[in-house]
């Protein structure tokens, strides 16, 4: 397997060069286990787990390696098994806030070139959900896309693929079957040579039948889904990195049952992009466009040129967002009160050794 068809390029290389140590290569992470990581490499596959420094900044930063990483690795001398020293700058990342309480960074994959959306024509189709997925998109830094499976299911799959089309401006949407074959060959174009997609969305909406069709039914098993609910039955457990025939690179993720957004306002540039510039004309810069006067978000609202459920969504969206980077405020002065708490115990305890020294 040559490093090229993982998605090795000059900016991964040039990164590698700088972290460099003796006998070090890299390696693609292509599944996580639980004490160990699956790594695709010039060696083929192989199996390896974490240094005992890593895991600790790991342990201590939440920060673990993903799919989708690259890995500076060397070799036990005595066993010869591969170690994870650390991975290389990531170019992008795709990540949601943990489920709970709890403010922290969930990341999904790492290094992927498109951000592909899956939805479907079935009970699933929901454009407000589409563009809360192309909100972690646009966040992600790659390049979004929208798949529609499942076209053989509606006759009026053209009417809901204009409405999405509405929904996701700016961003590509693909109308396709997974079962028949029907616009798969734009899909494939599209996941080039070298590219890597992570195929991300609900349950049931036909992410490793999409897989199947690309590979030739190759890697994943599927499931079959509920009639009334369209809800899958999780036929992808764990997120895994697969190269296509045509030498395309898609990490295959599970179905999300909670989209906690993990973005900033920057990111609703993308999946909301009419309301932000349509924003630029409020009489008032701090504009929260629900009832201060001269909003012209509210006036495109009243006659009819942003559609409601469009300009709801982005409010909630905008709301969550702004409360989570008050939760990181928040978070960042606890951080700051905890570590000067450190710093004054660690200050009292040299004073006692100095006093107890004279």
């Amino acid at each position: 397997m040559f490093i090229d068809r993982l998605g090795w390029n000059p900016f991964f290389r040039d990164s590698f060069d700088q972290s460099a140590r003796t006998g070090a290569y890299p390696g693609r992470i292509s599944r996580a286990y639980y004490n160990s990581y699956r790594i695709a490499g010039e060696n083929g596959e192989e199996n390896a787990v974490l240094t005992g420094n890593l895991r600790a900044e790991c342990e201590a930063s939440g920060d673990y390696p993903v799919i989708g990483d690259w890995a500076v690795l060397t070799r036990e001398p005595s066993t010869h098994a591969a170690l994870v020293h650390g991975v290389l700058t990531r170019r992008t990342k795709l990540s949601r806030k943990s489920p709970g309480k709890g403010f922290n960074e969930q990341v999904i994959c790492a290094n992927m070139d498109i951000a592909v959306v899956v939805g479907a024509f079935d009970l699933e189709w929901n454009p407000r959900r589409i563009e809360r997925y192309l909100t972690l998109a646009w966040n992600s830094g790659a390049e979004p896309l929208v798949v529609l499976n499942k076209r053989d299911v509606r006759e009026d799959w053209e009417a809901l693929l204009a409405e999405t089309e509405c929904a996701a401006a700016g961003v590509r949407v693909l109308a396709v079957s997974a079962e028949t074959g029907d616009g798969i060959g734009d899909l494939e174009r599209i996941i080039a040579p070298g590219r890597t997609a992570v195929f991300f969305g609900s349950s049931g909406v036909g992410k490793s039948t999409l897989l199947n069709r690309l590979s030739g039914g190759e890697y994943s098993a599927t499931h079959e889904v509920h009639g009334k609910t369209s809800q899958g039955r999780h036929t992808t457990s764990t997120r895994e990195l697969y190269i296509l025939p045509g030498g395309g690179i898609v990490i295959d993720t599970p179905g999300l049952r909670e989209i906690e957004l993990w973005a900033d306002e920057r990111a609703l540039e993308g999946s909301f992009a009419d309301i932000v510039e349509t924003a630029r004309e409020c009489r008032f810069s701090d504009c929260s466009h629900t009832e201060e006067p001269g909003c012209a978000v509210r006036e495109a609202l009243e006659n009819g040129t942003v559609a409601r459920g469009h300009y709801e969504n982005y409010i909630k969206q905008r709301r969550e967002i702004r409360y989570l980077e008050r939760l990181a405020d928040e978070n960042l002065m606890r951080k700051d009160r905890e570590k000067w708490k450190k710093i004054g115990r660690f200050q009292r305890e040299l004073k006692k050794r100095d006093k107890g020294g004279l």
